[in-house]
Order: structure tokens, then sequence, then C-alpha cells
């Protein structure tokens, strides 16, 4: 009878620990990712901006639909379905579009979490772009909650897409 006594207290404290992580996650977390190009500012653009473009550099994607109009329009709309086991549908609406300087969208899978970014280009010379990339990433759910402790992960993972659009860029 002991034991189970102890099996029981011990069950509670994984649980209350679990949750208590659960709860105590932050609820939205924002980084930056800026990144430098040996490419004109116009092919960077074009590479970052045009959904059509995107699966070519971002290794996470396995597609992208859209209305095949480009370039985008403020309120335009794509679906970005990614790589995996469970099938995950990020629903993008652009928000902010200036040809060669901005691109800002605002992203959602529903129960899932919420994924805004502002991209802004600079051209540092008729060959040379850098990149600076603003995310705010919000969880939609407790149970994505623990995601947001992965911060560090989800700037590697922006890093690694663009070293290989930095790749793409140059065949």
């Amino acid at each position: 009878m002991k034991i189970l006594k102890y099996i029981s207290i011990f069950i509670l404290f994984i649980g209350a620990g679990y949750y208590g992580l659960v709860f105590m996650a932050p609820k939205s977390i924002e980084f930056q990712v800026n990144e430098d190009f040996d490419a004109p500012i116009d092919k960077v653009f074009q590479m970052v901006a045009n959904p059509a473009k995107l699966t070519q550099w971002n290794s996470t994607m396995d597609k992208v639909t859209y209305g095949g109009k480009y370039p985008l329009m403020v309120g335009d709309k794509y679906e970005i379905y990614f790589k995996g086991d469970q099938p995950l549908i990020l629903s993008r609406t652009v928000q902010g579009f200036d040809q060669n300087h901005r691109l800002v969208t605002h992203g959602i899978i529903p129960n899932y979490f919420v994924w805004n970014e502002d991209i802004r280009f600079e051209a540092l010379d008729s060959t040379h772009t850098r990149i600076f990339t603003k995310i705010t990433l919000k969880s939609e759910s407790l149970r994505t909650r623990l995601l947001m402790y992965a911060k560090e992960t989800h700037e590697k993972n922006v890093s690694q897409n663009y070293q290989k659009l930095k790749k793409v860029l140059k065949r």
C-alpha cells in the first residue's frame, strides 16, 4: 500500500512539473535573423517574396499554393504545406509589399501558431544585398506552448534556410 502511495505522489509531481512548464512557457517569442547575400537586391527579393520560389530554398516546405500572380499585393493570400508526418498548412496574408524593399506577412496554422514576418531588404551595392528578418511566433494552444522554449532552434532553422538560398542564388 505504501508503494502505491509513493507511485501516486511521484506521478502527481511529474504531472505538476509538465503543466508547470506549459503554463510558464512564453506565449510568444520574437527574434531577428540578418543575412548578407552576394546577389543583386532584385534577385534576392524575388526569391524571398515570390511564393513560387519558396520551395527552391526552404527545406521545410513541401509545396506552396497561391493565385499565381507576382508581384504580390497587400491582401494576397497563399498557403504553405510543410513536410513531415503531421500535415501542417500555414495560411499567409501579405500585409506589406514594397518591391525590393520590404515584405510583411501574417501567417497562421489554426490551433497551432501564428508566424508573422517583417523582412527588409537593403542593397549594399549593385551585387550585394542584406536582409533583416524579424519574426514573431505566437502559440495558439497549450499543446504548442512548449515550442516557445525553442527560440534558438527557430533562429537556426531560418538561418539554415538562408544558407540554402545563398547556394541557390549562386547557380
